[in-house]
């Protein structure tokens, strides 16, 4: 089974964020990433196995979006695996995935 997931970097008052810092995901799960703000943003993995960096255009422009699974190399999820990004351009900014 697959699922899909979308996380949106947005602007808040202390710059760009994730919509949201903590996530849980059963089975394979294909994650959207869309950037809303008005500035290019590079995600950047924290652990080594997730996918390299993710960069994504100004919204409302080609690139905007980009869809990835989440496991790389399509290994099946570990139950329990740990997965974290965080944004180049803000590196307090960070989200965590949880495969149960």
């Amino acid at each position: 089974m697959r699922g899909e997931l979308i996380i949106t970097i947005v602007d808040s008052s202390e710059g760009p964020e994730f919509d949201r810092r903590q996530l849980a995901v059963v089975g394979s799960t294909v994650i959207t990433w869309i950037n809303r703000t008005a500035d290019r943003q590079a995600v950047l993995p924290d652990t080594l196995e997730t996918h390299g960096v993710i960069t994504l255009a100004p919204y409302g422009t080609p690139g905007d979006r980009v869809q990835a699974l989440l496991q790389p190399h399509r290994q099946p999820p570990i139950p329990g695996r740990v997965y974290q990004w965080r944004l180049q351009s803000a590196p307090a900014a960070r989200i965590t995935i949880t495969c149960l």
